[in-house]
Order: C-alpha cells, then sequence, then structure tokens
C-alpha cells in the first residue's frame, strides 16, 4: 500500500463514518482499535474485517470445492470408460479434465491470500455474520467479466464506454472518481482515461475480480479457461484465453476492497461516483443506497449510473422502473442532469450459441441538497444477528414447520424397500393428509431431492 496515496485521507469507518490513520504503515480507526489489513498491496476496509476475511475465505473454499467436483465428475465419467463412449466425448471429458484441473491451480495463485491448509482453518458461519452475503454472490459468479475486460475480441467494451460517455461530466481535471463495484476493471480503466481525473479508486467486495485486474494492469498475463454457455463445436467447449492489457495501470488509478453499500468515505469527500451494473444486484434498497451515495459526494458532485434495470426482489416495492428512480434521486437530494436509455451487448463470446443483449439506463444525477445518511446496510435481519432477541413468527415459519416435519418423516422411512405409494399411505395416515395432498407433498420432495443430486 502507498501511504502517501491522496485517496486514503478521505477513508472513513465504515462503522462511525471518522476518518481513518495511517500508523506505522497501517490503516486503523480514528481511536485505533482496528486495524485495516491490505490484500496484495490492496487496502481491506470493512465494517469488521477479519469477519469479511474469513467470510471470503469460506467463499474461496466453496468455489475451489466446486471446481474440484466438476473436475472429478467428468474425470470419473473418462475412468468408467463406458462402451457407448463415443471418441469426441472423449475428447471433450479430456478436454474439460485438463481446463479444470488448470483453472483451479490458477484461481489458487489468484486467491493466495485467501487459501486454507484444511477445513479446521475455517471460522464457524456464525462468527462471520456481520459482513455475512447473499449464497448467490460466490468468488466466481462474474468471472466471465475477467474474460471480456481482458481476452475477447470484439467491441463490446468500447460499446459499453460510448454509452456511459453521454453521461460523464465534461470536466474531471483535479477531481477524484469512485466505481463502486469495479469488478474487473476495464470500464473503471477506460473512463479514467478519457476523463483524466487527478485520481480514480476501483472498488469492489469480489477479491478474485480486483486481484485479477490488479495483476493484469501490472503487466502479468492470467491464463484461464472460459466455460461458455451452449458452445457448437468442440473447440467452443472451454477455450483457452491470455488475459492482458496493453495498458499499464496509471500511477493515480487504484484500488479499495470495500462493500459499496456501505461506502467507506468521509462525508462530501468525492467529485463523482459511477455505479455501473450495480443499482439492481445489491441487497439493499435503492433509498438507503442514493443516501448514502449523495452523504459522500461534494457539494455539486455527480452521480453517474450505467447499467439494466434488473430489479428480482421478492418484495414488489423494489422492483423499480425509471419513473420510480427518479422520484427516489429527488428525494434523495438530485437533480436529475441527464438520462438515456440504450441497448448494448453483455457478455458476447463467439464461442457461445447463445448471446444476450441489454437494454440500460445511463444517468447524470447532481447532488443539490444534503441529506440524511441511513445507518449501516447488513443483509442479515438484526434478529439473526443478535441472538437474544426473538424470532419473528410468520405464516412463512408455519408453512416450513409443517413441510420439514413431512419431509423428516419421509426420509426417516427410506430404507430401501419402501415405494412412494407406501409412502404416500404412510404420510396420510400419519399427518391425516388427502390423497392428493400426500401425492403432491411427496412428489415435489422427491423431484427436488432428484434434481439437487
Amino acid at each position: 500500500m502507498d501511504v502517501s496515496a491522496d485517496y486514503l485521507k478521505i477513508l472513513a469507518s465504515p462503522v462511525d463514518g471518522k476518518p481513518l490513520k495511517v500508523e506505522d504503515g497501517v490503516l486503523k480507526s480514528a481511536g485505533g482499535g482496528t486495524q485495516y489489513p491490505e490484500i496484495q498491496g490492496i487496502p481491506w476496509i470493512y465494517s469488521d474485517p477479519i469477519a469479511a476475511l474469513n467470510e471470503w475465505k469460506s467463499r474461496t473454499q466453496q468455489t475451489l470445492l466446486q471446481m474440484q467436483s466438476q473436475f472429478y465428475a467428468a474425470a470419473h465419467a473418462l475412468e468408467q470408460n463406458p462402451p457407448n463412449l463415443f471418441p469426441t466425448t472423449r475428447r471433450r471429458l479430456e478436454i474439460l479434465c485438463n481446463a479444470y484441473k488448470h483453472n483451479i491451480q490458477a484461481t489458487q495463485r489468484i486467491l493466495s491470500d485467501f487459501s486454507i491448509s484444511s477445513e479446521s482453518d475455517l471460522v464457524p458461519e456464525y462468527k462471520t455474520l456481520s459482513e455475512k452475503l447473499p449464497g448467490s454472490q460466490r468468488i466466481d459468479s462474474y468471472s466471465t467479466n475477467l474474460f471480456r475486460d481482458w481476452a475477447w475480441e470484439g467491441n463490446e467494451n468500447q460499446k459499453h464506454f460510448e454509452q456511459i460517455k453521454k453521461v460523464l461530466p465534461n470536466n474531471m481535471a483535479g477531481k477524484n472518481i469512485v466505481v463502486l463495484g469495479a469488478g474487473s476493471c476495464r470500464l473503471a480503466l477506460d473512463i479514467h482515461l478519457h476523463t483524466n481525473p487527478k485520481w480514480t479508486l476501483a472498488v469492489d467486495i469480489n477479491p478474485y475480480l480486483l486481484l485479477a485486474a490488479k495483476k493484469i494492469l501490472e503487466g502479468e498475463e492470467i491464463h484461464l479457461y472460459d466455460f461458455p454457455l451452449a458452445p457448437f463445436q468442440i473447440g467452443d467447449v472451454c477455450p483457452y484465453h491470455e488475459c492482458k492489457s496493453n495498458t499499464k495501470k496509471p500511477e493515480n488509478f487504484h484500488y479499495l476492497f470495500a462493500d459499496g453499500m456501505n461506502p467507506p468515505f468521509q462525508a462530501k469527500s468525492i467529485d463523482c461516483v459511477i455505479t455501473p451494473w450495480f443499482i439492481d444486484i445489491v441487497p439493499q434498497t435503492l433509498g438507503p443506497l442514493t443516501r448514502k451515495i449523495n452523504n459522500i459526494l461534494k457539494e455539486d458532485g455527480v452521480w453517474i449510473n450505467f447499467g439494466p434495470l434488473g430489479f428480482n426482489s421478492p418484495d414488489p416495492t423494489r422492483n423499480l422502473c425509471i419513473q420510480e428512480i427518479e422520484e427516489i434521486m429527488q428525494d434523495s437530494g438530485f437533480t436529475l442532469e441527464v438520462d438515456q436509455i440504450d441497448e448494448v451487448p453483455y457478455l458476447q463470446t463467439p464461442h457461445s450459441g447463445q448471446k444476450r443483449t441489454e437494454k440500460v439506463y445511463s444517468f447524470q444525477a447532481k447532488r443539490t441538497k444534503s441529506v440524511k445518511s441511513p445507518p449501516r446496510f447488513t443483509y442479515l435481519p438484526e434478529w439473526i444477528l443478535n441472538p437474544s432477541l426473538p424470532i419473528p413468527k410468520s405464516t412463512k415459519v408455519e408453512e416450513h414447520r409443517f413441510r420439514n416435519q413431512v419431509y423428516f418423516e419421509v426420509l426417516k422411512s427410506i430404507n430401501g424397500e419402501y415405494s412412494i405409494n407406501d409412502l404416500e399411505l404412510m404420510i396420510q395416515q400419519h399427518y391425516k393428509m388427502t390423497e392428493e395432498q400426500a401425492k403432491v407433498a411427496l412428489y415435489s420432495f422427491f423431484i427436488q431431492f432428484y434434481e439437487a443430486r
């Protein structure tokens, strides 16, 4: 970590918002009670940095185990050598085995700071609750972005940049930019090179993408296999890529590990916040997130957004359209300066039979008034974070209770002799179910059981 970097001066505790300090080359909270480590030279700023580190160690291990499982499945299929295995199928399985094995080793190198010597090194899940993320947020959730940003031929990166350029501020000389959800950093770098700001800070929560981007922009080549959807030819099954950059990292382009939903910056310290492909995928509701962005922007600072509106929450009030977003911005102290809707390609690899196009909403909004910043966001509810609180009673709890009682009895009764018909009669009698209710419960359970194999 470069202790003289300008961006360090605006960092703040995600807990109380107080400025951080550098003491003996280490970032610390104002009172010195919390030390923030660095990962390969990148500061690691979380409300509970040790819990966050352990959370990502666990997710790294889960991803590596899944990759190993994929390797073992392909290797086992080869070892079985069934008589109906065609030569091309054998070749495909051999290619997959080699690709899985290579990617496991490459991932371990990128994430060497998150490795464990044994599963006993993993901290129990209940000790990392404060930094818990949705289960869908895996280490490799957006690994395809790495290929798009630094390997694939084509103009997808350029098309994305051309669209966001239409809403960027005209003059960023002497000003700073913070990109929340920078991922593997190609768009952040393109914006930096175009706007020539005082400095740019690429922020992300995912260590795989940010560490890979750092290595690539320092001149390293990262060699990985891709596994595209719907490959047509044997050569498309897992193409080999060299992820590299023709541009070296500018000295005023920096990285930060942090949670963009709790941005660790001092109030009124940033000229421009950019959220690419971000607002619709984070679990935090847009209103509080918008007010947090307001809080860290300077007077007349600007917020730039770029991405789809793929909100997909079980809470229907959170699945927003443009008009609702404009109302939220106005309520959160922003004035919409310019906006537009465009269609752009999304992760269109020539090796896949599927091609996706996204409609994206881009805007520039100016901070025009101060609003109160909301409290820190946590993914888990308070009654899980604080075990002394009562667990809320709900209809969903009752549904789960009954369903799990039935499933427990079913699992307990499986002995290799009973059929579905036998179990159907059993649970009809035990739970006073009709024949139809018993059939629905059993077939639903066994289909899920089969599909989860």
